[in-house]
């Protein structure tokens, strides 16, 4: 007897369902026009979006850093070590450095104030970049919502008209930092250059996007080539001045023992006809100076091949992948798929929005 109860229980709770569902049906149904209205304005708002935005020239550029162990020559750096000369190893080449580099305010400087040509025009690439987000409408800062009254940005026509940046008044300054925001990105804003890595190959990947092709193209390999020469430089900073030291110290003995071999040459010949001892005593002197600063130019010449080994064992070597070339292939959001998604996406909301108003009629009618 149970069971029969259940069973019809089951069967009705199931034919419930089967009727709201066809109400449910029949309601959007009823109001296709809804549903359709909505579904053209999602439409027109997404192709509308489509056509503002505009079309863009990613440039990417991949690099890689110290494929080969630089202590490849063990035998070679445990001599290094003897010296405190010790090489590199190639967890030295850390990739997050690199890239907390490339956002740095130094790198960006050493670019924005390199001179280029674009569209058959030459000026700073500070400048061209100004241009750049000018035309769209990206350079002038927009009035805030709680300042009142007229607003005039004093930098909307600015460019820079010389690069000593030390020299740079407020206005350059403030364009300089605005510019720099604008390249590098700020919090969720995502900035015209961005740089990345892949954590199992160990490959860099840089890449600037503007709207203009030849722009593109020579930022990112500005970018590139500052940011490997800074960065070598910076890798073996302490190894070139140690090398710079001993050179210049073996350079100043050979100056030294060149002067004292003509002269102890020139002490000999002017002896050759006297054989009193005490007129010899210069000679033999300047032979004990020539012996010793002949022994200290040896050792000077060894430690220095040792600084030069070690600097050339340091510099880390930086190799191209890619670098961007043209055509680029644009990006750009197609017209005709935004306005089929506005279709789907305004209509899936149309029928979200009549099932909720029917759902919200039944429940205040049944109460």
């Amino acid at each position: 007897m149970e069971e029969h109860k259940k069973g019809k229980d089951d069967e009705i709770s199931i034919k419930e369902i089967i009727v709201k569902i066809k109400e449910y049906f029949w309601e959007i149904v009823r109001k296709w026009w809804l549903i359709l209205m909505s579904s053209i304005l999602f439409a027109i708002a997404l192709g509308w979006k489509a056509k503002r935005v505009p079309e863009t020239y990613p440039a990417y550029l991949s690099f890689m850093i110290n494929s080969e162990n630089p202590n490849s020559l063990s035998s070679v750096s445990g001599l290094l070590g003897t010296f405190g000369l010790g090489g590199a190893s190639t967890s030295e080449y850390n990739l997050d450095k690199m890239i907390q580099l490339l956002k740095s305010r130094k790198i960006s400087e050493e670019v924005f104030f390199s001179r280029i040509e674009v569209n058959n025009h030459q000026d700073y690439i500070a400048n061209h970049l100004i241009n750049h987000l000018d035309t769209i409408d990206r350079w002038e800062a927009k009035k805030s919502m709680f300042k009142f009254g007229p607003y005039e940005d004093p930098i909307a026509d600015f460019r820079f008209e010389s690069d000593s940046i030390p020299a740079f008044a407020y206005l350059e300054n403030k364009a300089l930092k605005r510019l720099f925001t604008k390249v590098i990105g700020s919090g969720d804003v995502p900035g015209l250059l961005s740089g990345s890595y892949d954590e199992i190959t160990n490959i860099l990947y840089l890449s600037f996007t503007s709207q203009d092709e030849q722009l593109s193209i020579k930022v990112v390999k500005e970018y590139y080539e500052n940011l490997a020469e800074f960065y070598t430089f910076q890798s073996v900073s302490k190894q070139l001045h140690t090398y710079k030291l001993i050179k210049q110290k073996s350079d100043s003995l050979a100056t030294l023992l060149a002067t004292k071999e003509y002269q102890y040459a020139d002490a000999i010949q002017s002896n050759q006809r006297v054989f009193a001892e005490t007129d010899r005593l210069n000679e033999a002197r300047l032979r004990r100076e020539v012996e010793k600063l002949n022994v200290m130019y040896l050792e000077a010449t060894k430690n220095l091949e040792v600084a030069d080994f070690s600097l050339k064992n340091k510099t880390p070597f930086i190799q191209t992948i890619d670098l961007p070339i043209s055509p680029i292939d644009s990006e750009y959001e197609s017209f005709p798929w935004a306005v089929i998604r506005g279709l789907i996406l305004g209509g899936f909301i149309g029928i979200l929005f009549v099932s909720l108003r029917k759902l919200y009629m039944d429940i205040m009618n049944y109460s």
